[in-house]
């Protein structure tokens, strides 16, 4: 049946009806229970389309996340679902390929979505995109945003946390020739987790040098084998390399296997995030995991209170990252090596 329909049966209006499976808290409760129960009683789910047009709300939340065939990603999106469904709004998942981002927030404002979890940047928008969406004048919840655009809320890992995390494993572990490795399109000047790793090591008298950094950002990805290789030729060995991401670890892998170095007896490798995949890499790699999960919870709970709320004042919240040790990380201490 239909709402009218259903609200005849009630005995109750129309309105009451929408408003009561609209969340009005001005609607009593016992009026509010009797329609619940009653409507559990036939079955009846009012149409939410439809109650749009009276509420203008569709209790939908748009998220964007840069590839939900990523681990993390897909932990964010679960538990962003695990606290939006029982709260009765439903996450409509749209998966960032860097290429129509903006069509598709468009298309889910169309839709007309109450509010908006995203991770948003200058690399997936233009400047004139991101004005854009400030005239939505939506609630905006940011994920990973540090350092860039973002509007409401901005949930991230603790990217510094990260870098120091990474190099005090390293040199408590006696290694000294160090470099680091990043695939990320940002130049690594910009990027908290590599200052905070070269911050560390110049705490005990460590100077990361130019030729220690590699960034293959602007290496199209069919030469970014070639380049790794060159590169890894040019390391005194045994050395040790912080990356920015496992997917870099990874790759850093094949390029040291298809050289004959050994991990980690040659070359000790540590990743960012703890990806699926991370414990499955032979040697398996030592990584510092991030809690996608954690973080997905924290932005669904961020958009609930800004739907709540009369204003929206710009805030930041960090989830932890811990240190998860396996079999990458040589220690040249305890073997006696020379770093």
């Amino acid at each position: 049946m239909n709402i009218k329909q259903f609200a005849r049966l009630s005995g109750f209006s129309t309105a009451t009806v929408s408003r009561v499976f609209s969340h009005d808290p001005k609607v009593r409760r016992s009026t509010a229970d009797r329609i619940r129960k009653l409507a559990e009683a036939y079955d009846f789910r009012p149409n939410a389309v439809a109650q749009s047009a009276f509420n203008g709300k569709t209790r939908s939340i748009g998220v964007l996340l840069c590839s939900l065939r990523t681990s993390y990603f897909a932990d964010i999106s679960q538990g962003i679902q695990e606290v939006l469904l029982p709260e009765d709004y439903l996450p409509i998942m749209v998966s960032l390929r860097g290429n129509g981002d903006f069509i598709s927030m468009r298309r889910l404002v169309d839709h007309r979505v109450d509010g908006i979890i995203a991770c948003i940047s200058d690399e997936n928008f233009t400047e004139a995109e991101l004005r854009e969406i400030e005239r939505f004048n939506l609630p905006v919840v940011t994920i990973d945003a540090f350092g860039k655009r973002f509007f409401s809320e901005n949930i991230s890992s603790d990217e510094e946390a990260c870098g120091k995390l990474a190099a005090d494993c390293l040199l408590s572990r006696g290694h000294r020739n160090l470099c680091f490795l990043s695939g990320n399109p940002w130049p690594v000047e910009l990027l908290p987790r590599f200052l905070s790793f070269r911050a560390t090591l110049a705490e005990q008298g460590i100077a990361l040098e130019e030729s220690s950094i590699f960034s293959f950002r602007e290496i199209g990805e069919e030469k970014r084998m070639d380049a790794l290789c060159q590169w890894l030729k040019t390391r005194p060995l045994p050395c040790a390399c912080y990356c920015y991401n496992d997917n870099d670890a990874r790759l850093l892998y094949d390029a040291a296997a298809s050289l004959g170095v050994r991990i980690p007896e040659e070359l000790s490798v540590i990743g960012t995030a703890d990806l699926n995949f991370a414990s499955a890499l032979v040697p398996k790699l030592t990584t510092i995991r991030q809690n996608g999960v954690e973080i997905g919870s924290l932005a669904a709970h961020a958009m609930l209170r800004l739907l709540n709320a009369d204003s929206r004042e710009l805030s930041r919240q960090i989830s932890n990252v811990t240190l998860v040790e396996r079999d990458s990380v040589a220690n040249l201490k305890k073997k006696g090596r020379k770093p």
